[in-house]
């Protein structure tokens, strides 16, 4: 027997599995990404480690410091993705990201991989150290804000 199929969508408080911990961790450890990244293309270096470091940015990196940067007082960036999970959002963010300057780049006919690759690493982590600045700055205000 089939039961019927139900279009309500699952619903959750829109800061489900947020809290001031879990993304301040959440930006140390996309920071620590970016640097480890940044520090290997700066060496030469080739191979496995590498090749995990860049693909952990690619994949979360720059939608991370888009998420961490959100202001608290615009209106959420995807109520739905951010009451799921905290990883969902930042994935989507990144994908779409990285996609959308690549397009753009080959358009303009200024297809420099290497380059944009780093300034998008230089991007990412300068904003989630400005996110971690601001977190730690002090500012009550900053530290106790809510995720939408």
């Amino acid at each position: 027997m089939r039961r019927p199929v139900s279009a309500a969508r699952p619903t959750g408080p829109p800061t489900a599995g947020r809290t001031v911990e879990l993304d301040a961790l959440l930006d140390v450890m996309a920071l620590g990404v970016s640097v480890g990244l940044a520090i290997v293309i700066a060496l030469g270096l080739s191979g496995p480690v590498r090749e995990l470091l860049a693909l952990a940015f690619m994949v979360f990196i720059p939608g991370q410091a888009i998420v961490t940067n959100w202001p608290a007082t615009w209106p959420p960036l995807w109520p739905s993705a951010q009451a799921r999970s905290v990883v969902a959002l930042p994935i989507v963010l990144s994908l779409s990201v990285l996609v959308l300057v690549a397009l753009v780049s080959l358009w303009l006919h200024l297809w420099y991989p290497m380059a944009l690759y780093a300034g998008e690493l230089v991007a990412s982590t300068a904003a989630l150290a400005v996110a971690l600045v601001r977190r730690y700055s002090g500012r009550p205000d900053e530290l106790l804000r809510e995720r939408r």
